[in-house]
């Protein structure tokens, strides 16, 4: 060995002496003695990039990301490597500098260790930014490249949640669970997604599962008593609630929950109360905004629904029962204009019409094929919004009406000559360009105030029939 190489070496042996002493001090809590520990490696090997890369991981342990990141950047000043790349994504990550945390973690190289990891933090940053179709890419290559990851399958789950993909977000859980079965938050999210792509059932069998597993989690108590009433349970998801709460008095879910039972029993007092005791506790609960919006309506107190609606809606846009509520409180006051646009929300709803035949949603352009007119919801509905049928004349080559076959012989003798008609079982007719359903009438039109009540009387009885009865 030559004097340069033992030198060499008596260097090395010294460096990994300080980092270990540094590590050391560490593990026994004393910080001060470790920082002391890095801090004498640095001055000793200014330009040896290990003992700062080893000073910024023990910072960024500590909870002190940003001078984390700061240590992390003279080190890749000194030498840039993958894993340097990927501790300054976790630390600007942790610091909240998202938009930097990407730039990091984009800089890991596809073909180092890494990856996985950076791909991870890509797509977790990615969803706290609301990028989400960027975030579901990162975790698809997350798994490509690390499949077995548990805590990745949980988190891609939650933006497939974020993106209201319920069947989706809930295989992810599945998949999360069958690596992990202890991740209480995937017990409790697949029961929400359960819930939610209306397999009520399913989200029942996962609550008592997670029950006994020992879970006792508000959310997930809160999950049950939304399956047992999309059942038409409503009675026993109150007393599920009510138990739930002797054990978790005064939570915000919870009280939402038991505020929802209300709703469904028609006790609108008591809706109201329980809302408010919930945005007592969390005043951000859109749950509990869209239960006391939908008691205040019922009350008669339109302008307070408004309000607690619009926040709901603010707050959760994607969240469809608030704003089909508020489109019924701005209906109700007579903002047609705007209620008719909200009341597009109910296509996310249980009641929502179909898209017959594949055929594009007429946006209120005009059309030189067809455009077929879908009946909707009761007869009732049929009957109140076929007032705007004759709007459309002029509005496309042809008019078709989708009519069901009770109403076909009132709706013959009441609409005018031009409008053709589709009998129930009938084959679609050729040269449809676009479909409309009926209750999207007033908002495709532009519909308001002015508007209405429009021509009057517009159903006329058969007179042979009238002169029978």
């Amino acid at each position: 060995m030559t004097a340069v190489q033992a030198m060499t070496a008596k260097q090395a042996i010294t460096r990994d002496g300080a980092l270990g002493e540094a590590m050391a001090a560490f593990q026994k809590g004393d910080f001060v003695a470790a920082e002391q520990h890095y801090l004498a490696a640095i001055r000793a090997f200014p330009d040896d990039p290990e003992p700062r890369y080893h000073r910024g991981l023990f910072h960024l342990a500590i909870g002190r990301p940003k001078s984390a990141a700061l240590i992390l950047r003279q080190v890749l000043a000194l030498h840039p490597t993958p894993r340097a790349y990927l501790a300054l994504g976790l630390a600007l990550e942790m610091a909240g500098e998202l938009k930097a945390a990407l730039g990091a973690f984009r800089s890991v190289p596809a073909a180092s260790p890494e990856r996985a990891e950076a791909a991870h933090g890509y797509a977790r940053t990615a969803q706290r930014l609301g990028l989400l179709a960027k975030a579901v890419a990162a975790y698809r290559e997350t798994f490509s490249l690390k499949p077995g990851d548990a805590a990745s399958w949980c988190d891609f789950g939650t933006a497939l949640m974020q993106l209201c993909q319920w069947s989706e977000a809930a295989s992810a859980y599945h998949r999360a669970l069958s690596l992990d079965p202890g991740l209480e938050a995937a017990w409790i999210n697949l029961a929400f997604c359960l819930d939610r792509a209306r397999e009520p059932a399913a989200a029942l069998v996962v609550c008592a599962e997670a029950e006994r597993r020992g879970i006792d989690h508000p959310a997930l108590h809160a999950n049950r008593a939304a399956a047992l009433r999309r059942l038409g349970r409503v009675e026993a998801a109150g007393e599920a609630i009510a138990a739930a709460l002797l054990r978790h008095p005064g939570d915000a879910k919870l009280l939402a929950a038991q505020s929802a039972c209300f709703v469904d029993g028609g006790d609108w007092e008591a809706a109201r109360r329980a809302a408010e005791a919930a945005l007592a506790a969390d005043p951000a609960s859109v749950d509990a905004l869209g239960n006391l919006g939908a008691a205040l309506i019922s009350l008669g107190r339109l302008d307070e629904a408004e309000a607690a609606l619009r926040r709901a809606v603010a707050l959760a846009p994607w969240e469809a029962d608030p704003a089909y509520n508020l489109a019924l409180a701005l209906l109700k006051k007579g903002n047609y204009r705007e209620g008719f646009a909200r009341y597009e929300a109910r296509f996310a709803q249980s009641f929502a019409p179909a898209t017959l035949a594949n055929l594009p949603p007429w946006q209120g352009e005009q059309l030189e094929g067809g455009l077929l007119v879908f009946a909707e919801q009761g007869l009732g509905d049929v009957l109140q919004f076929v007032r705007f049928l004759p709007r459309l004349e002029g509005r496309a080559g042809e008019i078709w009406f989708a009519v069901p076959r009770s109403l076909e012989r009132l709706l013959r003798g009441s609409l005018p000559g031009w409008v053709r008609f589709l009998s129930e079982g009938d084959a679609l007719p050729p040269g449809i360009a676009a479909a409309v359903p009926l209750l999207s009438l007033p908002y495709r039109l532009g519909i308001d105030h002015p508007d209405l009540p429009g021509l009057i009387p517009y159903l006329r009885a058969d007179p042979a029939l009238v002169a029978r009865w």
